[in-house]
């Protein structure tokens, strides 16, 4: 797990919770056992305990799309107990895994694509299969666009890879691509088959067709906004918007920033692209007055059903702190 989501984790412990609104974050809904690396990451979540959180949301009858949540916002209106379901990166899993359990629910939601990927492997994805096969024992000096990153050699191939992911996520994509190509020729490992892919055109399309799931942006690459500079974010917002649009033939009009990282420089491009709403990684409800550029989301885990309704009634009914909040 890198630091970010222990972070996350400490996070969603220690804060209060106020009632309101809940958006869902999901990544993939597959068997975290059949992840790159073990799913490091932790964005697996498996189909069966998929089943049990949307079965659980539907019983609520509070279920909502995140669009007429921003209808909400941007008229003042308080969002109140209700839930939208989300996914990022565009993962296939969310076709052969997702969709028939919502279809079946009725539960619209969310996916938010990587524009830049029709199909391929993420990269977080192949650099956690190739540190899997790894010696993390043999020594590293690589030159990262001006930057070095020297690996003494450690048992912990959890601290490589978290260190790697760090380095790489900020790189031009093609120079990240190469740097990738050369850790297979240093370690000398297998070049890893079957990870788990974005959707193709042809699967994107399927996804959508009923209307039930709507696409949102999530920029072309998905660089860590805040660690690049600005006209390169810019790039990255609006160009990511605009070939969703002609990918779809559709309004983009939901963003996520990617890794959750938005500051007030990105926050306002996103607003200059045209998005309406733009989803953080931060943990908590949403209630009237929230910026709809900075809306949290609860970031959900491998949880059983039982500790899904656990988590989710949290938010759903007040603390004694924040009673008649």
């Amino acid at each position: 797990m890198n630091l970010i989501r222990l972070g996350k984790k400490a996070e969603r412990r220690l804060l209060p919770v106020r009632r309101g609104a809940l958006v869902l974050a999901y990544h993939r809904i597959a068997d975290p056992a059949s992840a790159p690396g073990a799913d490091p990451w932790n964005l697996c979540v498996a189909p069966d305990h998929f089943q049990d959180h949307m079965e659980y949301v539907a019983s609520l009858g509070c279920v909502t799309s995140l669009q007429d949540l921003a209808e909400g916002l941007a008229n003042g209106e308080e969002p109140g107990r209700r839930i939208a379901v989300t996914f990022d990166d565009g993962y296939v899993d969310n076709l052969n895994h997702a969709l028939p359990v919502l279809q079946r629910l009725g539960i619209p939601a969310t996916v938010f694509f990587v524009a830049g990927n029709r199909g391929g492997v993420f990269w977080w994805d192949r650099l956690a299969a190739l540190v899997e096969r790894a010696d993390p024992t043999i020594p590293l000096q690589l030159e990262l666009a001006g930057r070095s990153l020297t690996w003494s050699g450690d048992a912990d191939g959890g601290v490589l890879l978290d260190r790697l992911h760090r380095a790489l996520r900020v790189l031009p994509d093609e120079t990240r691509m190469a740097l990738l190509d050369r850790l297979v020729d240093l370690w000398d490992v297998d070049e890893p088959n079957g990870l788990p892919r974005a959707l193709n055109d042809d699967e994107a399309q399927a996804l959508l067709v009923g209307g039930l799931i709507e696409p949102g942006g999530h920029t072309v690459s998905h660089p860590p906004l805040t660690e690049i500079p600005l006209h390169v974010a810019r790039t990255e917002i609006e160009s990511g918007r605009l070939l969703l649009q002609e990918r779809f033939n559709r309004s983009i009009d939901a963003f996520a920033y990617p890794h959750g990282s938005a500051g007030r420089g990105t926050i306002r491009l996103v607003r200059a692209s045209g998005f309406r709403l733009a989803c953080l990684a931060d943990s908590g409800s949403v209630r009237r007055g929230v910026n709809p550029l900075r809306v949290p989301r609860m970031w959900i885990d491998n949880w059983t059903g039982a500790e899904f309704r656990r988590q989710v009634h949290r938010y759903l009914t007040p603390d004694r702190g924040h009673q008649g909040a």
